[in-house]
């Protein structure tokens, strides 16, 4: 779940796994684009491309070559307690230094 906080008409998303806030120019934007949830229907790779920089790629499980990439966003959150692999990919997507 992410947060999206507004002071003093700035806005700010709140990154879960670092407990940080970030600035951000668009609050309604940032929500839509930074929130998982609104994503779960795509593929990892289709919300790499919209959502995460290029170098999230050297750290997913086998790169732009590997299995998961085809994966549904919400097939890799379902699974995301399974394997190494599927953990690894989920925190990945999620991280927001991998965010554009």
């Amino acid at each position: 779940m992410s947060i999206t906080l507004i002071i003093d008409f700035s806005c700010f998303y709140f990154d879960n796994e670092e407990g940080l806030y970030y600035p951000v120019d668009d609050c309604e934007a940032a929500k839509k684009k930074f929130d998982i949830e609104s994503n779960l229907s795509i593929t990892a790779r289709t919300f790499i491309g919209k959502c995460c920089n290029a170098s999230v790629w050297s750290e997913y499980p086998s790169g732009q070559s590997g299995t998961l990439k085809d994966k549904l966003v919400s097939g890799i959150s379902q699974n995301k307690s399974t394997t190494n692999e599927y953990q690894t990919a989920w925190k990945r997507i999620i991280r927001l230094k991998h965010r554009e």
